[in-house]
């Protein structure tokens, strides 16, 4: 090591902790060719990552409960079409995060009494 010091003096003299500065050894072992281990790096993102997916999926969940009040298994189905795989679960996550309460699920029984509740009226299961 540098002057006789041991991994732990040097490593302080440098500002490294201990584990780091002994995997840069470690590194350095592996590969002794000095130009390679200390050639300039550009590392970070290529390209514009755009908008994360997360953020799109939510906007997305939150435009589709605006426009209709859409169910949450209708607000999963309409975002499967559009090729974002998302569970009725997360929808309502991404929902009560926004502030919006649990929507109620519409069954075909409900969805059938509530057309019918116009005409006549709607008994529970009973013969009018």
């Amino acid at each position: 090591f540098l002057e006789g010091l041991n991994a732990g003096a040097v490593a302080q003299r440098f500002g490294y902790s201990l584990g780091s500065f002994r995997n840069l050894c470690t590194k350095l072992h592996a590969s002794p060719d000095l130009s390679a281990f200390f050639a300039e790096r550009n590392p970070g993102p290529k390209a514009d990552p755009g908008e994360p997916p997360r953020l799109r999926r939510d906007r997305r969940i939150l435009e589709l409960h605006r426009a209709a009040a859409l169910p949450v298994g209708e607000i999963s189905r309409k975002l499967m079409e559009e090729g974002i795989p998302t569970g009725t679960t997360t929808v309502q996550h991404v929902l009560r995060r926004n502030g919006i309460g649990r929507l109620q699920r519409w069954s075909q029984e409900l969805g059938e009494a509530a057309a019918r509740s116009g005409r006549e009226e709607v008994h529970e299961g009973r013969p009018p």
